[in-house]
């Protein structure tokens, strides 16, 4: 049986096809549109997500059984499929995506985000934070918390993921950009946590309240506060403090929601979905200060991922399958590249790229990085979700001080942003914070070869990681995209399937 399931909401698009119950392809639609989060625009309407899922298995339209996706997708994304696609509940499709690919037979699923589905649209309720009890290919909900929209859709009463959002806005990111607040949020005191402990309450089942006029009564704090602010260190001083004010309440929330889960479920396994858990430093909090002893995050845990999660609730659910549990699946679901294209790629910037020839490319890219190199990885099929997990990585040795710096310099990035890091499984220890990538041999063999000839050098795997990309950017998908990215950050080294190519220094830096 083949499904194609459709992610995304507003922005993050994506698209996954499934057959017989197994993940063929998936890809978010920014990868192919190249603009970051493919937020709704003339492009996205033409669905290259879902064509490239079906040119990549060799299938046409006609030949796919179901076509599923969240209810609360822009209609202009799927028009092409009316009548016949069939719409699921948006929170329902983030659950069976953290639950049906996770290790357990049984577990707690929480999905948080901005909003969900719209439960009454006439009155702008929309789900906010969904509490389920998972076992077998039962997904049961036990309790949903709703909030309103405002008039302008700029707010949500009662989320988590609009209360950040809503400071990420006023210290000046943005939408969609978490990921710098919680960056700058490490560099904030504790002046504005209790200022900000009256925007919101808690109640007796995990629960959390805020109200629209409490949502406003944040955002005019947050604007005063900055405006009494000087320009310069101050004015930083004051959005990191915000940022840490935000951060440290919306940790309380989740541990709040996920005490209440475990008290009504008494499972020991928890499955997390929903863009409000891209925030790492949260989910780390989750398993240290609950009761839970495991936990299955989906690499692709935003609005995307209901692609997979609506496919494969198709599959066990509607098609009544039974599930074997097995490892968790792969997040290398885009299609690899043959040979001959990145070798294409290579041969039109032959001015600017000269092969490093050596028979064991892994052993070589390793002594490279700890000779200071920074290298940048494609490889296989790219990593389903934002993080990369080594097919569309870029890798530096963090033993070399100023690598850090010329990464920041390299991604046209804010020095304040941190990497993550990426070593062997067996380097990790017990708890292993999200922003790490475990890997062994059976989960990326390549990337694994390539840390064990790193540790046989330096002692130790761990390397710096961070994505494929230039701040702004998706990370690249194909080989042009790979090389373009490679020579415009400048770095070092390219590993592109089993090659390795140097950037020729240009005639300024050879006089350096």
């Amino acid at each position: 049986m083949l499904i194609l399931g459709l992610g995304g909401s507003i922005h993050d698009f994506s698209a996954c096809l499934l057959h017989n119950g197994k993940i063929v392809c998936a890809i978010e639609e920014e990868r192919l549109s190249r603009s970051k989060q493919a937020f709704v625009d003339a492009s996205t309407f033409r669905c290259k997500a879902a064509r490239y899922c079906l040119d990549y298995a060799g299938v046409t339209e006609k030949e796919v059984d179901l076509i599923i996706g969240a209810d609360n997708i822009e209609s202009r994304y799927y028009a092409r499929y009316v009548p016949g696609i069939r719409l699921m509940n948006h929170h329902l499709a983030h659950a069976a995506s953290a639950f049906y690919p996770s290790p357990f037979t049984e577990a707690a699923v929480l999905v948080a985000d901005g909003r969900g589905s719209y439960l009454d649209r006439e009155n702008k309720i929309v789900e906010t934070v969904t509490y389920y009890a998972a076992g077998g290919t039962e997904i049961r909900e036990i309790r949903k918390v709703t909030g309103r929209e405002s008039s302008d859709f700029r707010n949500v009463s009662n989320s988590a993921g609009l209360f950040y959002l809503a400071v990420t806005e006023e210290i000046g990111f943005g939408p969609m950009y978490d990921e710098k607040t919680l960056a700058v949020s490490a560099y904030g005191t504790a002046r504005l946590v209790d200022a900000f402990q009256a925007f919101y309450s808690l109640d007796d089942e995990g629960g959390f309240t805020q109200t629209l006029g409490q949502m406003n009564e944040l955002r005019s704090l947050i604007r005063a506060e900055l405006g009494r602010a000087e320009s310069g260190g101050e004015l930083f001083r004051t959005k990191a403090d915000a940022a840490y004010a935000v951060q440290v309440h919306l940790e309380r929330i989740l541990i709040h929601a996920c005490r209440y889960l475990h008290k009504r479920t008494g499972s020991d396994n928890l499955c997390l979905a929903g863009s409000v858990f891209l925030n790492h430093a949260a989910v780390n909090r989750l398993l240290r200060e609950t009761p839970f002893k495991r936990l299955y995050l989906p690499p692709a845990a935003g609005d995307a991922g209901a692609a997979a999660g609506s496919a494969l609730y198709g599959h066990y659910v509607l098609g009544g399958q039974g599930r074997e549990v097995l490892l968790p699946a792969t997040p290398y679901l885009g299609k690899p590249y043959p040979a001959e294209a990145m070798e294409e790629a290579a041969r039109k910037a032959g001015d600017f790229l000269e092969e490093v020839k050596d028979e064991d490319v892994n052993e070589q890219a390793a002594r490279l990085l700890s000779e200071g190199s920074l290298v940048a990885v494609f490889r296989g099929g790219a990593e389903f979700g934002p993080k990369a997990l080594g097919n569309r990585s870029i890798l530096a040795d963090a033993r070399f001080p100023g690598n850090i710096s010329r990464l920041n310099s390299a991604k046209k990035r804010e020095a304040f942003r941190p990497f993550g890091y990426i070593l062997l499984e067996g380097d990790a220890g017990k708890a292993v914070p999200p922003q790490l990538h475990p890997i062994s041999p059976g989960f990326n063999a390549e990337m694994a070869a390539l840390l064990e000839n790193y540790k046989r050098i330096t002692g130790c795997s761990l390397l710096l990681n961070t994505s494929f990309n230039l701040d702004g950017e998706p990370m690249v998908e194909t080989p042009a995209e790979a090389v373009r990215c490679f020579l415009q950050a400048e770095l070092d080294v390219l590993l592109m399937g089993n090659k390795l190519y140097r950037r020729k220094r240009t005639k300024r830096e050879a006089k350096a």
